[in-house]
């Protein structure tokens, strides 16, 4: 298995709000990434890691059959964790009413925009609330625009942190010191557009310098896990959907590359396949979509910090995009091949890799001084093979959809995630597209339990096992 270097720090224990209580992390620093002889990680107990689950039973950002599905499998997913004593203390659900879900397409090209727009706030403040009280956000949902709230509000929240503990510093000729006052009285209340204009007062006296705030951008990594890219933008512009077959040499070729790689467009209008543009601030500014300015506009992370982790099935626009800004893709032709381990142990590598070019990267843009980076996970159920999440709002692989390659089992995800989010260094991890049908329960909770053993590796729950050592996976029991 891969070692990964670099000096992990652990989140550090700052002020919570009386909603999210916290244990601060106990024990002796562990080697996250190091194995013994016999191959048993060297981990420490989950339990110890204050997180905090933030359900998200929403369905505003799909369409109403896959909606219904994803906001049953969050419900389904959240109880069966507490009823196996999740090591975590669980936030305010997040759901909208059905009143403002009316499945119209809004002028700025996004259907259901009113309830996406309730969503999107309440995930927000739910999530920095959670970062703002030293806990580990942990997002079951629902459908992937989700995504779009969390990132963002974790990348203010941790600039908030970083702020008020010193490690982001202020210049004092610019006001510094009464600003970081103003934050530290700030954070107690969670006001996401407080902090977000305090920030934009940061940058705009000078008392944060631009170039210090791009390098504090860079330090965050997504690690997107999902079979697809989700990185459309708003679709306003007509005439779009007769290009959405094209391949990428044919739009590259064509007259209209230029607009494709400045939009992306979708042509569905559906927010789960957005988020990632939102997160980034790819989206065009919109006065109809007001969330695109929620909290602040600089709480977005750099498109070129994105790694995706063996998406199938892409639109051509998207593959595109990709390759213009410069965003990793893990594929499954870079896995396949050999045994399941063998597989695993790939894809450990490559994630390996990626971590350490990202920390190669913080380390230049500060100039070399001590730096931190951090880790956020995305995880979309649909990342693994069809037929372990038959429910899952778009599965891919089996021949489920217009791109039929077979993906990943949970045995290939399993010893990667269990390395990777145990890792000090993540900040926000969100599990999302569990299905269930409530009324006729067609896979017998499938894809529920499939997604239960991916959180479970998450939380080092379902240990992988030794080098050569052959495993039967299992699902989770409900």
């Amino acid at each position: 298995m891969v070692r990964f270097t670099g000096s992990l720090s652990r989140i550090g224990s700052v002020r919570s709000p009386a909603i999210y209580p916290t244990r601060p992390p106990t024990g002796p620093p562990a080697r996250y990434w190091s194995h013994q002889g016999s191959g048993a990680a060297l981990l420490p107990d989950s339990s110890k890691r204050p997180a905090t689950v933030l359900p998200y039973y929403c369905q505003a950002g799909a369409p109403v059959k896959t909606a219904q599905h994803t906001a049953g499998g969050a419900r389904a997913a959240v109880e069966a964790m507490r009823k196996r004593g999740f090591p975590a203390s669980f936030g305010p659900p997040v759901e909208v009413s059905e009143s403002t879900r009316d499945d119209r397409m809004s002028p700025c090209g996004i259907r259901n925009l009113d309830a996406n727009v309730e969503a999107f706030q309440r995930h927000f403040d739910h999530t920095l609330r959670a970062v703002l009280g030293g806990t580990l956000p942990v997002g079951i949902g629902g459908d992937h625009s989700m995504a779009a709230a969390s990132i963002r509000a974790t990348v203010l929240g941790e600039a908030t942190n970083a702020i008020v503990d010193g490690t982001l510093s202020l210049e004092p000729r610019y006001g510094g010191d009464s600003l970081r006052r103003e934050f530290a009285e700030a954070r107690t209340e969670a006001n996401p557009m407080r902090l977000g204009a305090l920030l934009e007062r940061c940058v705009a006296s000078g008392a944060l310098h631009p170039r210090r705030w791009a390098a504090f951008r860079q330090s965050f990594q997504v690690l997107w896990f999902d079979a697809h890219m989700d990185i459309n933008t708003p679709g306003r512009h007509l005439g779009m959907s007769a290009f959405a077959q094209l391949t990428p040499p044919e739009i590259a070729n064509s007259g209209f590359g230029p607009l494709w790689l400045a939009n992306s467009p979708s042509v569905s209008g559906n927010l789960h396949g957005m988020p990632l543009s939102f997160a980034t601030r790819l989206a065009p500014d919109d006065p109809w979509c007001t969330f695109t300015n929620y909290g602040t506009p600089l709480a977005s992370i750099h498109p070129a910090r994105v790694t995706y982790v063996l998406p199938r099935d892409t639109d051509p626009s998207e593959v595109v995009l990709a390759q213009t800004l410069g965003i990793r893709v893990i594929t499954m032709d870079e896995i396949s091949g050999g045994s399941k381990e063998a597989q695993a142990a790939k894809l450990c590598s490559a994630i390996g890799a990626e971590v350490r070019r990202h920390q190669a990267m913080v380390q230049r843009c500060s100039n070399g001084a001590p730096s931190r980076w951090r880790i956020l996970i995305q995880l979309d159920v649909d990342v693994l093979n069809a037929e372990y999440v038959p429910l899952t709002g778009t599965p891919v692989g089996c021949g489920s959809t217009r791109n039929s390659t077979v993906g990943p089992g949970p045995d290939v995800l399993i010893p990667a995630l269990y390395r990777a989010a145990l890792d000090p260094c993540v900040r926000l991890v969100d599990v999302v597209e569990f299905a269930f049908d409530e009324k006729k329960n067609r896979d017998n909770g499938l894809t529920v339990k499939s997604g239960l053993s991916l959180v479970d590796a998450l939380f080092g729950r379902n240990q992988p096992p030794p080098p050569g050592c052959p495993r039967i996976w299992k699902p989770a029991r409900l």
